[in-house]
């Protein structure tokens, strides 16, 4: 029992031809994806560049850990509190350098 009033459209794949729209979408994917590197080729340059500069910055001097041999340690108190326990003489204190007067 055929149905001669029912079609069916087929449609036929062969393996490894393309669609043009196919090729078309691939290549404008492959360029989009060379955009891509393009920028972030130019970013990293430019983090390079910046790290290049950061290596010529001289890092800051270590603290002496060894006791004072010379007087109080003045540089974690104030000029103020300098000024009310007496000192002095010049010292470099948190805030600045306390000069008696």
């Amino acid at each position: 029992m055929a149905d001669d009033d029912q079609t069916t459209d087929l449609t036929i794949h062969t393996p490894g031809a393309d669609s043009g729209s196919a090729a078309s979408d691939q290549s404008a994917e492959i360029e989009a994806l060379k955009l891509q590197v393009t920028q972030l080729e130019a970013v990293n340059a430019e983090l390079q560049n910046q790290l290049d500069a950061l290596k010529t910055v001289p890092s800051a001097p270590a603290l002496a850990a060894a006791p004072r041999l010379i007087g109080e340690d003045w540089s974690k108190m104030t000029a103020a509190e300098a000024k009310a326990a007496g000192c002095t003489r010049s010292v470099l204190c948190s805030d600045g350098y306390y000069i008696p007067g």
